[in-house]
């Protein structure tokens, strides 16, 4: 809890409510485990690669933005060094979310590092309602993506990555800014803040090391971070 070893926060919790109320910290560290929250539907990934939640209460047609980052298992700021190459010794797991226009995460996914975002993305795209709008970059860039989509009646834009000819082409000729002002593409921008947040508030970093626990713990974060939204006034 916030970046605290087991033992700290049960101090924590028993100078807040008084210790005859607070558990003993392995009893926290075994509960923390199996938190799921109210109305979400579960999926693991075969081969104990990871698991997704679906907050199937937050799924209704909208404009949907999907992305990935990275949790560290060892020391903060890890995951900066694998995004520019660092060649350090990298433990870390990839936490994928999927949020509406309104800034609530809808889905959430964790899975160790040799998933990739793209099946992230199928396995999602099953629960994601008809008619609504997905919005994701090169990393979920895949014709698979697309011809789901499509079959889902649901609109999907990506930046097309180098190896796709004919949507490179097209992408150029139009040029970026038309491209994302035809396909609503920039909004997606507006919920970068998304991950920043959920790190600024509980660490970039774990003190778990198994999926399970790290699972169960970001559905509990990403719920917090959902509950604290405040609607903007019109």
């Amino acid at each position: 809890m916030f970046g605290l070893q087991w033992r700290q926060t049960e101090g924590l919790l028993k100078e807040i409510v008084g210790e005859e109320f607070v558990a003993t910290y392995p009893q926290i560290r075994e509960r923390s485990k199996y938190y799921e929250a109210e109305g979400a539907k579960i999926i693991k990934l075969p081969g104990n690669r990871g698991s997704i939640c679906i907050f199937t209460d937050l799924l209704k047609q909208n404009d949907f933005f999907i992305d990935s980052t990275g949790l560290s298992l060892k020391r903060r700021s890890l995951w900066r060094s694998f995004k520019f190459k660092n060649p350090l010794n990298q433990k870390w797991v990839k936490m994928h979310i999927l949020m509406n226009k309104e800034g609530q995460i809808c889905a959430l996914a964790l899975t160790n590092s040799t998933v990739s975002d793209s099946e992230i993305f199928r396995e999602i795209l099953r629960y994601v309602p008809r008619r609504s709008r997905i919005y994701g970059d090169k990393a979920y860039f895949a014709r698979k993506n697309y011809k789901m989509s499509a079959e889902r009646n649901i609109e999907f834009h990506s930046p097309p990555k180098k190896n796709a000819r004919k949507e490179v082409l097209m992408y150029k000729k139009l040029g970026y800014e038309r491209w994302a002002a035809d396909t609503g593409y920039k909004q997606r921008f507006n919920k970068e803040y998304i991950f920043a947040r959920y790190k600024a508030i509980f660490g970039e970093s774990t003190n778990d090391r198994t999926l399970l626990p790290i699972f169960s713990s970001a559905i509990l974060r990403c719920s917090l971070l959902n509950s604290s939204l405040i609607p903007k006034p019109k």
